[in-house]
């Protein structure tokens, strides 16, 4: 154990070492960085206060705003329960020199702080009327798990000898009582048991062994609790049993103040008889459970009116204070507040004990069930058993806080799902990421715990996963889910989405590559998010709620990604909520959109490797489950291996060729390194009605006809020009159309699906030229009809006009300049002339029952359900290349005019490169791309930054305006800026109006000090020789 506290001890200063370092590393300079700081969202500047009151406990509650009125807050993520510092403008940022409290109101102009003190040498008032709010580190958090350690260490003041030796392995775990051990063999041999009743009669058989092991323990009972078992309601009712059945005193803790809270409102549903207590800071709790905290009790109770008045003479006392005029008055009424605090607390304490023991049961975080809290007010063997709810998510050192309150402890929660949340790289190796239960299991295993076997939450086939490789395929479905589909919600229609449980995307061999950042940063995919949001308009499109929705993606970056494409497409992000894999560990929702995120040819995966999160993700869904993901990189990690093999036996596996528009495709191509060339596909919208669930298919099988696949294709392509096109029947399943539109795309091959439901085949064939709108002399008729419905874009090589860091296929029928794109009629002049014999052979040829319509723009023949998109297409084209020749033209004729030394020869150089649009395009693409300093020749296609002066794009080295170019625009700006600041905004008071006299003085003083040693240097200086 000595070992234990020494290397627990160190691993937590390394954590906290970690937590300081990336909160408060720019808060040990100066108040150059508090711009970072806000750009961050953990700090708020030129705010001033605009009431103060006083709270429970004497606690100073001070509202700020902005200083100039009821402007709005800048957007931060500072939210109540947070620890803040306040500081004045210019004052040092080092944490001992602030004054910090605890965020209990955050809205869109108002901050609420609580603090505890206020030293009259360090009193608001004393920081003046410009102040800066910023988010601290906890450290109480750190100094309470050290305290308990060394607690621990020293055996005082723990109750329980004898559970400290269980859990460290000392002593084996006591036997189990006999009276439950009865229990435990009728309810084994499926007897009811007549002398014992449970409070939630609907409990099922895993949950009544869960509850009778856990009574029956004398020491340490372990809660296995997988994904939708019913974790928590085995916990209520175990809790209901000590506390209304045995009479005795618990104490319930979790690592999170939501899970407490989840605790409190369950408990308080449960039974009204139950006298519940919620420890903790009023401002950290959720709205429905104030009434059970004890700040709440405490002012309904009996003697709270004269706690009440005391508070009320305490508060005109600070108030008299802050309003003296002299220092010897201003100390007497100081006094005369503390005098007041002390007899205030003196009769709040005496209060807090009576209610505290009455209460059945009292939660509270792990932390704060701290002997200095409010619990200091109760003897140490007053409860009889401590409950650990999420124990899986917290530090070992955080147990022991409330272990050493109680001689017996009830552990629950889930080791294969997320551990808690260390920052320390190195501490986490070394042992800080092992919690105890984790430890446990893994010494006692079956000796101290019992699993929750039967799931409310997931289809089968979602939960079939889960089960056969983390719990032993020990997992079983309740009838009342194991079915069930979106399709089954009210209001939703029968599409294929809504009745298939298990989907996964594919975006292998489609170029959608996550966006090149430095491997410390955040990622993301602009394909996956187009994706994603595609399928969120099919379900919407479809009848689901949007608040029934959920998506999770492993980054920052891509959660932020797939936020803003929501939100373009007028879909709130307030229902369909986007978060990472932590910041949904204990939600579900009706369907769940998992975006894997990572594509790339190194096969990097990074946080897809840590099994449990991948088992959170998976696991939140309740009818539908949708991954996208790359599967050719993310497959190299084993156990996503597994899930992907899993979904293409159980599941359904579609290619984002079948699945996402054209336009979404070619915008996530923009971000490929290998670019591929334009294809057509069905938009969304059209693609209602896809295939119904394929059986399983073997995976050796699988690659056996993708070789044959492929062999049949490239004899296909190598063939005469007599066969156009080759059709593969509807009996294939998802799976293996997608290995040829896969194969087809790799060989240049047109490839479409057709038909619907048991109808869907694919036709692959040959890109067809065509000149306009006429066919090749050398194409028969019964050719024509053959071709198919979809054509691939031709093999075009230097048709690529890349605008906006957008790189654009335009497809066009032959191998010309993009000019005759520019120049082509308008739609109107235009004719089509297809001739199409037969629509009988039409369709006995081709399978369709749609007409083949044909651009009027670029001549291509399509199916008429995509002709919409695809003239959109072409015209977005024709406008953007008519916009380059113009511009260009327009600099050419500029630089012709400037430039009168250049010969005739040369000025005439510009307008012949004109003539040639692939040559200029491909210019325009460099360029676009490249730094517009002078000489430098970095990318700025991702990590660029537009000059707001002369709206020109600059590398990360260049992208200063004084390094530039754009110095005495940035001068003037900076000037300007200035002005504006010394003479107010003018929409403040008339005070803040008002220009500052004093402080106008003191700038020009500097100024002129400026000028006149400037003036002296030059005077200095030596003339140059």
């Amino acid at each position: 154990m000595e070992d234990f506290v020494e290397k627990h001890l160190e691993l937590i200063e390394q954590e906290r070492q970690e937590e300081v370092a990336q909160g408060l590393s720019l808060l040990s300079t100066d108040l150059k960085n508090i711009k970072e700081l806000e750009t961050k969202g953990v700090c708020l500047s030129k705010l001033g206060i605009e009431s103060e009151r006083i709270g429970l406990f004497g606690r100073h509650i001070v509202t700020f705003s902005h200083r100039l009125g009821r402007h709005k807050l800048p957007t931060h993520s500072i939210t109540c329960g947070d620890i803040v510092g306040i500081f004045s403008k210019g004052q040092s940022l080092l944490p001992g020199q602030l004054v910090s409290g605890v965020v209990v109101k955050s809205s869109d102009v108002h901050l609420g702080v609580a603090f505890e003190e206020l030293p009259e040498e360090v009193s608001l008032g004393g920081l003046g009327d410009c102040l800066q709010v910023v988010k601290l580190a906890n450290d109480i958090t750190y100094k309470r798990m050290k305290r308990a350690l060394n607690d621990l260490k020293s055996m005082d003041p723990i109750l329980s000898s004898h559970l400290v030796d269980v859990l460290f392995q000392a002593t084996p775990p006591g036997p189990s009582h006999s009276k439950w051990t009865y229990q435990l063999d009728q309810l084994q041999t499926q007897f009811d048991s007549s002398d014992f009743k449970f409070f939630n009669q609907s409990l099922d058989s895993s949950q009544k062994r869960a509850v009778f092991f856990a009574l029956s323990r004398p020491d340490v009972a372990i809660i296995h609790g997988p994904p939708g078992t019913g974790k928590t309601t085995t916990v209520i009712e175990y809790i209901l049993q000590e506390t209304l059945t045995l009479n005795n005193k618990v104490l319930a803790v979790a690592p999170s103040n939501i899970a407490v809270d989840n605790l409190v409102e369950r408990l308080a549903a449960s039974s009204p008889k139950l006298k519940i207590i919620r420890l903790g800071h009023p401002a950290r709790l959720v709205q429905s459970v104030l009434q059970y905290s004890l700040d709440s009790i405490l002012a309904s109770t009996d003697g709270s009116d004269i706690v009440l008045d005391v508070r009320k003479e305490m508060s005109s006392a600070w108030s008299k204070a802050g309003n003296a005029k002299s220092s010897s008055e201003r100390r007497k009424w100081h006094t005369e507040a503390k005098t007041l605090k002390k007899e205030l607390i003196e009769r709040e304490e005496k209060l807090v004990q009576q209610i505290l023991s009455g209460a059945n049961v009292i939660l509270a975080t792990n932390t704060g069930a701290t002997p200095t809290g409010p619990l200091k007010h109760l003897p140490i063997d007053h409860f009889d058993v401590v409950v650990i709810d999420e124990c899986a998510q917290s530090l070992e050192a955080s147990c022991w806080i409330p272990l050493s309150r109680a001689p017996k402890c009830i552990l629950a929660g889930d080791h294969k799902q997320l551990p808690p949340t260390i920052l320390s790289d190195k501490a986490a190796r070394d042992g800080l990421a092992v919690t105890l239960m984790e430890r446990l299991v893994s010494v006692y295993r079956d000796q101290v715990t019992t699993l929750l076997t039967t799931q409310y939450r997931m289809n089968h086939n979602i939960m079939k996963w889960p089960s056969q490789y983390l719990y032993e395929d020990s997992l079983t479905a309740h009838e009342s889910v194991s079915h069930h589909l979106l399709k089954d919600l009210p209001t939703v229609t029968i599409t294929t989405a809504t009745t298939i449980p298990l989907l996964f995307i594919d975006t292998a061999s489609c170029g959608l590559y996550e966006l090149d950042t430095p491997s410390e940063e955040s990622k993301g995919n602009e394909g996956e998010a187009e994706i994603v949001l595609a399928h969120v308009k099919e379900l919407i499109g479809a009848g689901v709620r949007e608040g029934d929705i959920a998506i999770i993606a492993p980054y920052h970056l891509q959660v932020g990604m797939i936020r803003e494409r929501l939100e373009a497409n007028g879909i709130s992000t307030g229902k369909v909520e986007v978060h990472t894999v932590d910041g949904f560990q204990g939600r579900e929702k009706e369907a769940v959109i998992i975006s894997f995120t990572r594509s790339n040819k190194k096969g990097e995966f990074g946080f897809l490797k840590e099994q449990r999160r991948t088992n959170v993700a998976v696991t939140r869904a309740r009818r539908h489950l949708a991954m996208v993901g790359d599967s050719e990189t993310i497959s190299r990690e084993p156990f996503i291996k597994g899930l992907l093999e899993y979904c293409t036996n159980n599941g359904e596996v579609y290619s984002a060729h079948e699945y996402i528009d054209t336009a979404s495709m070619i915008q996530a191509e923009s971000v490929a390194t290998d670019q591929q060339e334009g294809f057509a596909i069905k938009p969304v919208e059209e693609i209602k009605k896809k295939d119904p669930p394929s059986p399983a298919v073997d995976s050796n099988k699988l690659a056996q006809q993708r070789l044959s696949y492929e062999k049949q294709l490239k004899e296909f392509k190598k063939s005469s020009e007599e066969q156009s096109s080759i059709t593969f029947p509807n009996t294939l399943s998802s799976s293996q159309r997608k290995i040829i539109h896969e194969l087809s795309e790799e060989l240049g091959l047109s490839h479409v699906s057709h038909g619907e439901g048991n109808d869907r085949y694919i036709v692959v064939s040959r890109s067809r030229k065509t000149n306009g709108a006429e066919c090749s002399d050398s194409t028969t008729e019964d050719d024509k009809i053959q071709q198919p419905l979809m054509i691939k874009a031709p093999q075009i090589e230097d048709t690529v006009c890349c605008i906006d860091e957008e790189t654009i296929s335009i497809d066009v029928t032959e191998k010309k300049n993009l000019s005759k794109v520019a120049s082509l009629p308008p739609p109107s002049e235009a004719k089509t002339k297809i001739d199409v014999k037969s629509k009988a052979k039409d369709e006995v040829i081709v399978g369709a029952t749609v007409g083949v319509w044909q651009c009027q723009i670029c001549g291509i023949h399509l199916p008429k359900e995509n002709s919409e998109l695809h003239q959109l297409r072409c015209e977005r084209e024709k406008r953007r290349v008519e916009d380059i020749v113009k511009k260009k033209k327009q600099e050419s004729e500029l630089k012709s005019k400037g430039s009168q030394k250049k010969t005739k020869s040369e000025k005439a150089k510009p307008v012949e490169q004109l003539d040639d649009l692939d040559l200029l395009l491909e210019e325009m693409k460099k360029a676009d791309k490249t730094c517009n300093f002078s000489g430098c020749k970095k990318s700025v296609n991702h990590l660029g930054i537009i000059c707001p002066f002369c709206k020109k794009k600059y590398c990360m080295t260049h992208n200063i305006a004084e390094t530039h170019g754009c110095e005495e625009r940035a001068r003037r700006m900076a000037r300007k800026d200035l002005e504006k600041e010394l003479r107010g905004d003018g929409k403040g008071t008339t005070a803040g109006r008002k220009s500052d006299s004093s402080k106008r003085a003191h700038l020009q003083r500097k100024l002129d000090k400026k000028i006149n040693d400037l003036s002296a240097d030059r005077q200095r200086k030596k003339p140059s020789s």
